[in-house]
């Protein structure tokens, strides 16, 4: 099942794909900098998340959101499966609307990182 919007017309996955094209850098650094995987437009959202495996176990992930041209909502989660249970311990932050002119995007990364690892 789609996360985004599955009927988002071309024009709006251009602009999608333009907003992520100009923080490809930063992005891309951060996680190869981390060794983080990234997921790109994972089930068609707008967005792009960072998985890594979590030192307490189970696995992590950075989640970058497109709101609008200038706006991108950036969380956390954590998560561990116990599959003999069927059952998934979650932690996650939803994070925030943070204008992208009033913040470094890096310096951000690096927060969300180390506040979800520890």
């Amino acid at each position: 099942m789609p996360n985004g919007d599955p009927f988002a017309s071309p024009i709006k996955w251009k602009n999608i794909k333009t907003f992520f094209q100009r923080l490809s850098r930063i992005l891309s650094t951060f996680a190869a900098t981390h060794n983080l995987a990234i997921d790109e437009y994972y089930h068609e959202s707008p967005s792009w998340t960072f998985r890594f495996r979590h030192p307490r176990g189970g696995a992590g992930g950075i989640h970058v959101e497109r709101v609008d041209d200038s706006t991108i909502r950036v969380g956390s989660s954590w998560y561990i499966d116990e599959f003999e249970n069927f059952t998934r311990y979650l932690k996650s932050d939803e994070g925030s609307d943070l204008i992208l002119g009033a913040i470094d995007v890096r310096e951000l990364l690096e927060e969300k990182l180390k506040d979800i690892v520890t």
